[in-house]
C-alpha cells in the first residue's frame, strides 16, 4: 500500500547519497519504475493465485458471468433473426504468451449455446503457417494485419451463402 512505501521512503531519505541520487538521476527513477512495476507483477499474480481455487472451472457452467454470457448471446441471436438476418458469432480467442489460442467460448455452457453459428479465430488461426504472428505484443495484443485478414477472409467465406439468399440485407433491401 501506499503508507508503507512513503515510510520507507523517508528512512532512505536520511542517507545523502540515496538522497543525490533520487534527486539527480535518471539511472535511480528507471531502478525504482522497475523495481515498483515487478513488485505490482508478483502482488497481481499472488492476488490471482488466491482467487483461483474458489473459482468454477472454465468448462463449469457455474463459472461466473458464464451463463450470463450465453443468455446474452442468445437474445442477440434471437434478435437479428427476428428481423429476417443471418447471425454469426465470430469468438476472438484470448492471447496467450505461447502463441496459441485460448478459447474464451469454451467457457460458456455448451448446451446453451449450442445451435450458435461460430467461427472459432482459433481454428483459422492453427491453419495459418507454423511460427505466424497472430498479436501485436504490446498494449493490448490486437490482431496483426495477417491475422486480422485470414479471420476477415473466413468470416466473408460464412456470409457468402446468407448473402446469396439476401438474409443478411433485408432490412436494407426493404429500405429500413
Amino acid at each position: 500500500s501506499y503508507l508503507p512505501s512513503v515510510e520507507l521512503q523517508d528512512k532512505l531519505m536520511r542517507w545523502r547519497l540515496y538522497r543525490f541520487l533520487s534527486d539527480h538521476s535518471q539511472f535511480y527513477s528507471v531502478i525504482r519504475e522497475t523495481l515498483a512495476t515487478a513488485l505490482k507483477t508478483f502482488l497481481s499474480r499472488k492476488g490471482r493465485e488466491r482467487e483461483e481455487p474458489e473459482q468454477a472451472s472454465p468448462s463449469s457452467p457455474e463459472m461466473p458471468g458464464a451463463q450470463l454470457a450465453a443468455h446474452l448471446v442468445n437474445e442477440a441471436r434471437k434478435q437479428v433473426e427476428s428481423d429476417g438476418r443471418t447471425f454469426l458469432l465470430v469468438e476472438i480467442p484470448d492471447y496467450s504468451p505461447s502463441g496459441q489460442p485460448v478459447s474464451v467460448w469454451a467457457k460458456i455452457p455448451a448446451a446453451v449455446v449450442r445451435d450458435v453459428p461460430v467461427v472459432h479465430a482459433g481454428d483459422v488461426f492453427r491453419s495459418l503457417p507454423a511460427g505466424t504472428k497472430l498479436y501485436y505484443n504490446k498494449g493490448h495484443y490486437h490482431l496483426t494485419p495477417i491475422a486480422a485478414d485470414a479471420l476477415a477472409r473466413t468470416i466473408a467465406d460464412d456470409l457468402q451463402q446468407p448473402l446469396k439468399d439476401g438474409s443478411c440485407g433485408r432490412r436494407l433491401a426493404a429500405g429500413l
